[in-house]
């Protein structure tokens, strides 16, 4: 049974995100139609560097407080979730794969970096197979977040709202 990290005074982000201690857990995607797996969805769980304790979700993204961090942050679990579900996808290409993004860290700048196509091609998974969850938050360019989902959409990904309703969202 996992440990969990309750005491966050210690963690430092920076190390975190620099030593990639993200670990994915996947939630199985199900068709009630079909009555099987199609996918999953990927969780990612922080690490505490050298111990293996587990930090929760809520709690490893609060630790990311300015804009640059949480956008480090958010990469490296994309890139982790990416990595993780490679052996999946090599063993079943019609698997689906559904990553979370921040909506707060699509902006400007962030949106033409091709991070997400590039970390694609890494890991070998086509992007037919990926849903991109646009996580409920406050998009801090409309803008940005609309050529966001237009390129991705052009390239094949799946395009999600995620958890819409249930906190601050401006994604009318």
């Amino acid at each position: 049974m996992p440990l969990y990290c309750s005491d966050l005074t210690d963690l430092d982000i920076n190390e975190i995100i620099e030593k990639e201690s993200i670990v994915t857990r996947f939630q199985p995607l199900v068709s009630l139609k079909r009555g099987s797996v199609f996918g999953f969805e990927a969780l990612s769980r922080g690490l505490v560097p050298g111990s293996g304790v587990t930090i929760p979700p809520q709690a490893l993204f609060s630790l990311a407080e300015d804009m640059d961090t949480r956008l480090a942050l958010d990469r490296v679990c994309r890139k982790k979730a990416l990595e993780s579900f490679a052996p999946l996808h090599e063993r079943n290409k019609a698997l689906m794969v559904s990553i979370n993004i921040d909506a707060s860290v699509i902006d400007d700048v962030s949106v033409g970096s091709q991070v997400l196509l590039k970390q694609l091609k890494a890991s070998g998974v086509s992007a037919n197979n990926v849903i991109v969850e646009i996580i409920e938050s406050r998009a801090t360019s409309i803008e940005a977040l609309m050529t966001f989902v237009a390129y991705y959409q052009k390239h094949g990904f799946l395009i999600a709202l995620d958890d819409v309703g249930a906190g601050h969202s401006n994604l009318d």
